[in-house]
């Protein structure tokens, strides 16, 4: 996989986790100002001697129910970030590498042809050689050689190109 790929699918992954975690750090938010908003505007308002309503207006059930859900939407948000660019990323990649395989396949069938081939031309050379040298043994068979090393061709009549054919 190339560095651009990797770093674009690393940035899609991380700003949807982002994402994620804003939205639940934002619904914790919500809650610590519903459960606690009304108690520290009077705790901060009225300090040393309001403590006793500050406390009684609180309500920390509606902040552990907001953080609560604060943490889970980051959880699955980032689950969910992991199952939306994982995927995808593998199959942009299989993709790439099915296509970078059907063409080395191709490649291979040519070179096979071509192979085929140059093995078909061996064969035809093979045999004309072979037939060449059959040729050159008969050849050779009509050729004496004395033991003065003078050579003495025998020829029949008809293989004289001097004699006419009457």
């Amino acid at each position: 996989m190339k560095y651009t790929d990797a770093l674009r699918w690393t940035l899609l992954y991380r700003a949807m986790a982002t994402g994620a975690f804003l939205t639940g750090l934002a619904l914790l938010g919500i809650g610590l100002v519903a459960g606690f908003g009304e108690a520290i505007s009077l705790f901060v308002s009225d300090f040393p001697s309001n403590v006793g309503p500050a406390i009684e207006q609180a309500n920390p059930i509606i902040t552990l129910i907001f953080g609560a859900l604060g943490v889970l939407t980051w959880q699955i948000g980032k689950t969910y970030a992991l199952f939306v660019t994982l995927p995808r990323s593998i199959a942009r990649r299989s993709a790439k590498s099915n296509k970078r395989d059907s063409q080395v396949h191709e490649e291979i069938q040519e070179l096979d042809e071509r192979l085929a081939n140059v093995e078909a031309e061996m064969t035809a050379i093979r045999e004309g050689v072979q037939q060449l040298s059959h040729e050159t043994t008969a050849d050779d068979s009509d050729v004496g050689i004395g033991s003065d090393d003078s050579v003495t061709i025998n020829s029949s009549p008809t293989d004289d190109p001097g004699s006419s054919g009457d």
